[in-house]
């Protein structure tokens, strides 16, 4: 029930156009609301049957009820399989061979990650070195006696704009 409430106010923070850290709940504390709720519920349902009021809100308490009941219910039924499946990896670990733990922790768990890192810092020193090629090239466009010839034009040229304007030296 606690994930149920978290789930709950993290879809409400999305349609109310906030982030989700504005309605942020720790999960102990979901857990916590959600026990309290429990109580509120059994609280209200004994008030109704002493009333014998056959409302809504008792049909609606007590569908509650019992979806909480039956999460309880899995939430054990899950944690007793994955204790279930921990047992039968513990029992299969004994029996495996060295080739098989090899195949299982080299082959299989290390060696797609290591030629994925492999990769992506072959891609990130490939891309560093392009950009500074790039880089270089631009910057080294033109050579030192054509920049020379350049600034000796705009040198002629500024001179003769002086000239004109009866500035001479």
């Amino acid at each position: 029930m606690g994930d149920a409430y978290e789930y709950l106010m993290r879809n409400f923070a999305t349609e109310s156009g906030k982030s989700k850290g504005q309605f942020y709940t720790p999960a102990e504390v979901s857990r916590i609301l959600v026990k309290v709720e429990a109580k509120l519920v059994a609280a209200r349902m004994k008030e109704l049957k002493k009333a014998k009021a056959n409302s809504e809100e008792a049909r609606v308490l007590a569908a509650w009820s019992e979806l909480a009941d039956s999460l309880k219910k899995q939430s054990k039924l899950v944690k007793e399989l994955n204790a279930a499946l921990e047992a039968a990896l513990q029992a299969k670990y004994a029996v495996l061979s060295d080739e098989e733990i090899k195949e299982l922790l080299v082959n299989r768990k290390w060696y797609y990650s290591l030629f994925a890192g492999i990769k992506a810092l072959y891609v990130t020193a490939s891309h560093s070195m392009a950009n500074r090629i790039a880089q270089l090239a631009e910057r080294y466009e033109n050579t030192l006696p054509q920049l020379e010839q350049e600034a000796a034009d705009y040198e002629a040229k500024v001179r003769a704009h002086l000239e004109r304007m009866g500035f001479v030296w």
